[in-house]
């Protein structure tokens, strides 16, 4: 009989005869959700299953989405590739257990990909891609109408990776790299097959629903472009042809170049009016060398040039007469030894400031023995030491010039200046120079009736005009929302399509977002920790993870990115991706702690990625980065977390920080952008830690200032509505709402976390652990709640690298497997009594235990899943919180001492405990699976010492547990864990 184990227990440990790396743990069960389970459980809540219906259809109005009037919330998943092409058989299971999880909405991805050949994909590829595959086609259909009788809706993605053909009349399509991303927003032919392919796809007649699904209520969103920008790819320095390091075609380059031309006569009309609009300010007459003994013609080494160096690499650095790039000397730098660790080595210079805002350009000659990199960059000289910018070049053996600029966000006392060598070598450096940057307008060879005006190159933003480089950003980001505009257009008046439209989720920054003006919600991705390919793309034996937990990061980036003002104030904001790949071991933080940001952040709709994107929905195994719905330690978070986020038990943040910008400060935002892949924000990100932030418009005659944010005390971050809290030092963080409760991290060295109505006295281990009211009523005072605990799961036979960062093609096999935790609670509850029930894989109870209050409405409660072999518990609650008959902590639980010998070196072990209180004594021996392996005895004893001798003849050598408990006590089993002792059985 399954029952909440509160008991006294011993482990002991027997010596294996081969090593596990330490990330591996071999004490688990098995929890696997089943794929055909759409049952309604007492316990869990309940999404019932309904047929979207005309009443139902949603729409957009100002910042929400609704139905019938009223908002709502999408917590959603991604179907990929060919998981969108179910068997039919399968189709109505897969839409039911997905409804039982909590999921209301199905983001289609991939469509148009052939990775699982033509029974995978949209397209029969042998044909080209202008005509629909009937057979998966059909099978799409069908498994919408399955979600569509599951009251779950459709985020339908139109260009996602589509691979262009000859045959589609596309020009060197096989040249296209990228699935064509970047050229499909600009070239016309390719927006006509995209116009096509949305015809195909959203107009057609769905033969199970009798609509289009342009039409179809069971349609929530439209995306056009997933993860394509191109102000991104400008940003890139993608937009240029191949031959100069680009990546698109010479007529794709052409094109460009021809509608920069018609950009620029359009706005200025004349040649006189476009260089007096370029005019650089000032002049390089008035701008003095920050630097001192640039040449080193000094004739000897000394401040202010310094070598620093930290053992074990080992650097020296002299003057040379013989070798210079010009004048009489150079400086030389032998470098013996390298660490690895780049600043390890460090020629560097620190006599001067930098004002913020400012452009300064850096240049200087370099050569070495052999071929090698090297980093320069920039740094605060002072404490916090702030990086602000570098740059990796490449030196040669010959003379070549370097350089690059660089804008900083502060005044700085004093700026360093540092060369960082990244290997053994000679080097020689001479000319430096550090001046503020003379930008420059029109050449003289650019003429505007000659149609020959340069696109400059994102890279070389800061050798022009600050009007040079606005009117190129506003050429790429007017493309992209002409792009935008033709598209929403089509779909909106000619496929009648009634629901908010998205442009593009690729938010390189703000500019992303004013391109979409006219869309009617903003997306986002985001992503902690995606797996890394140091070779090849895509590698399967070839990838890392950090495998940290976000909880221990100083800035949270998956969060406070996406969070840092993109949303904007008259739309919905959704992420329709976001996730923690597998196998990092910290995976279960991600449910909780993103439904308690996107809350906070008025998120309308989350879809994380993905749910499958294969054939196979059955195997009990988490083989790739992305999958979900075989990840039972984290879908058995989600009924908990979804309930929360679509009833909006977490608080947003309804009066949040307000940001306006300037359609020209919008346009220099490049020279503030240091990296291409991340935008720029003018706050520390991790105000979106306090606070909701949003745009409230791109037109204002003068841009906010940056919000002021200084670090909260202690590192513990308390948003505005007092819900949650994340503190940083011990990688914690805790939601307490009246209906909803949570705390995740790590439990096991923090007792006493704090969530509302939840206390974590105690946790042996990093978990997740949720507590949801199942009715209206607050937890203190409803009568059925659900307790969620989730640890760590790993597939059997699972096995890390050596540095705990890649399971390389060793991903393990089924059944995977759940480490289980002790976790012992406080809950506030106002009853006489609760009862806690174990549930089963798909939420029915077993037989449940009673417990009393220690003190009035307090009920103090341990989950074994060692024992219980459970993710899930429910919560019943009985009385009104009488304070009569409250029963304290029985002073007379048994007591287990250490069994000993320990070591055991024959068949024997013995155990002495103390009986304080006349009852039923069990005990017996269980694996760490959890299962009983050797019965000793129950039997009714009363008050007594007891010694016994217990015969482990036969017990295979392995990990155990000794439990020890009494039946009879009127509040139920009673915890107490001994410390645990190695212990080698020799028999």
């Amino acid at each position: 009989m399954k029952s909440i184990r509160i008991s006294f227990s011993i482990l002991f440990f027997i010596q294996f005869s081969f090593l596990l790396f330490s990330q591996n743990f071999t004490d688990g069960f098995n929890f696997v959700l089943p794929t055909t389970d759409s049952t309604t459980q007492k316990f869990l809540p309940n999404f019932p299953a309904k047929t979207i219906s005309d009443a139902d259809r949603v729409s957009v109005s100002s910042d929400k989405f609704l139905v019938g009037g009223n908002p709502i919330r999408f917590w959603g998943v991604n179907i990929v590739a060919a998981a969108a092409f179910p068997d039919k058989a399968k189709a109505p299971i897969i839409a039911g257990r997905m409804r039982k999880m909590g999921i209301n909405l199905v983001r289609f991805h991939h469509l148009e990909n052939n990775w699982t050949g033509d029974n995978g994909c949209i397209f029969i590829y042998a044909n080209g891609t202008r005509q629909l595959n009937p057979t998966t086609l059909d099978r799409l259909d069908f498994f919408i109408n399955e979600l569509k009788k599951n009251n779950i809706y459709v985020d339908m993605n139109l260009n996602v990776s589509r691979i262009f053909k000859t045959s589609d009349g596309v020009q060197g399509a096989d040249s296209l790299p990228d699935f064509a991303k970047g050229v499909t927003i600009f070239d016309p032919y390719l927006e006509k097959l995209q116009l096509e392919y949305a015809q195909q796809l959203l107009g057609h007649i769905n033969p199970y629903t009798g609509a289009t699904l342009a039409t179809d209520p069971v349609l929530a969103m439209v995306e056009m472009n997933n993860e394509n920008s191109l102000y991104g790819f400008w940003k890139a320095d993608r937009l240029r042809p191949f031959a100069q390091g680009g990546t698109i075609l010479f007529r794709q380059n052409q094109l460009l170049d021809s509608m920069f031309q018609s950009y620029l006569t359009q706005k200025y009309v004349t040649q006189t009016a476009l260089n007096t609009a370029w005019q650089p300010a000032g002049s390089a007459g008035n701008n003095p060398e920050l630097l001192q003994n640039t040449g080193f013609e000094t004739g000897a080494f000394g401040l202010p040039w310094e070598m620093e160096t930290h053992s074990p690499s080992v650097a020296i650095v002299s003057i040379n007469n013989s070798v210079t790039h010009s004048g009489n000397y150079s400086a030389q730098m032998n470098v013996t030894a390298y660490s690895g660790t780049d600043w390890h080595l460090q020629f560097k210079q620190t006599n001067f400031t930098f004002q913020k805002d400012t452009l300064y350009t850096l240049s200087f000659w370099a050569k070495a023995t052999t071929s090698q990199s090297f980093i320069c960059g920039f740094m605060n000289n002072n404490d916090p030491y702030t990086w602000y910018n570098g740059k990796t070049f490449q030196v040669t053996t010959e003379w070549k010039q370097y350089t690059f600029s660089i804008v900083i966000p502060e005044n700085t006392a004093t700026m360093r200046l540092t060369i960082q060598p990244q290997g053994v070598n000679t080097f020689w450096f001479d000319d430096f120079s550090v001046k503020k940057n003379v930008p420059a307008g029109l050449s003289v060879s650019e003429n505007l009736a000659n149609k020959n005006i340069q696109r400059i190159l994102w890279s070389n933003k800061f050798d022009y005009s600050p009007n040079r480089v606005a009117d190129m950003s506003a050429f790429y980001i007017g493309l992209q929302k002409n792009h935008v505009d033709l598209i929403r257009n089509y779909l909106r008046n000619t496929l009648n399509v009634k629901v908010g439209i998205t442009g593009t989720n690729d938010l390189r920054g703000q500019e992303d977002v004013k391109a979409q003006d006219n869309a009617d919600y903003i997306d986002d991705h985001a992503y902690w920790e995606h797996p890394q390919f140091p070779g090849t793309p895509w590698d399967a034996s070839n990838w890392v993870i950090d495998n940290t937990s976000i909880l221990q990061s100083t800035n949270m980036y998956a969060i406070t990115n996406i969070f840092s003002g993109l949303s904007v104030s008259n739309k919905p904001f959704t992420i329709s991706e976001y996730n923690h790949p597998s196998p990092n071991r910290f995976k279960t933080e991600m449910p909780a702690t993103f439904l308690a940001y996107a809350s906070l952040h008025g998120v309308d709709a989350v879809m994380f990625f993905d749910y499958n994107a294969g054939f196979d929905w059955e195997t009990d195994v988490v083989d790739n980065y992305f999958d979900m719905h075989r990840d039972n330690s984290t879908m058995a978070l989600f009924p908990s977390c979804a309930f929360a986020f679509r009833q909006g038990l977490v608080k947003e943040d309804v009066n949040p920080i307000r940001l306006n910008f300037s359609e020209r400060d919008i346009y220099n935002l490049a020279f503030k952008e240091q990296y291409s892949w991340q935008s720029y924000s003018q706050h520390d990100r991790r105000l979106g830690l306090l606070h909701s932030i949003k745009t409230d418009s791109y037109s204002a005659a003068t841009s906010t200032a940056a919000p002021a944010f200084s670090l909260p005390p202690d590192n513990i971050y308390k948003t505005v509505t007092n819900e949650t809290a994340f503190d940083l030092t011990k990688g914690v963080i805790t939601t307490g709402a009246p209906n909803f409760a949570s705390a995740t991290g790590f439990l096991q060295n923090n007792p006493n976390a704090t969530a509302g109505n939840m206390i974590i006295v105690q946790s042996n281990q990093f978990a997740s652990v949720t507590w949801v009211s199942l009715n209206t009523q607050p937890l203190v005072s409803s009568t059925r709640s659900l307790i969620t605990v989730s640890t760590k799961q790993q597939n059997t036979g699972s096995i890390w690298n050596a540095t705990n960062t890649s399971l390389n093609t060793n991903w393990g096999t089924s059944p995977t497997q759940i480490q289980p935790a002790i976790v012992k609670l406080k809950l506030n509850i106002k009853a006489d009594s609760i009862k806690i029930y174990p549930l089963s894989n798909i939420g029915k109870e077993s037989a449940g235990k009673k417990i009393i209050p220690t003190t009035p409405n307090n009920f103090d409660v341990t989950l074994d899943q060692t024992a219980d072999k459970t993710l899930w518990y429910g919560v019943e609650t009985f009385g009104t919180g009488s304070t009569t008959g409250i029963i304290p902590p029985n002073p007379n639980m048994p007591i287990l001492n250490q069994s000993y010998p320990n070591p055991v070196y024959d068949n024997f072990v013995n155990l002495d405990y103390t009986v304080r209180e006349n009852g039923t004594i069990n005990i017996g021996i269980y694996d760490l699976m959890g299962r009983l392996v050797k019965n000793v005895f129950s039997t009714w004893q009363p008050v007594g010492q007891y010694s016994l001798k217990v015969d482990i003849t036969g017990l295979p050598t392995g990990q155990y547990r000794i439990i020890l408990n009494e039946e009879n006590l009127e509040f139920g089993f009673s915890s107490y864990n001994l410390a645990y002792s190695p212990l080698v059985v020799v028999h």
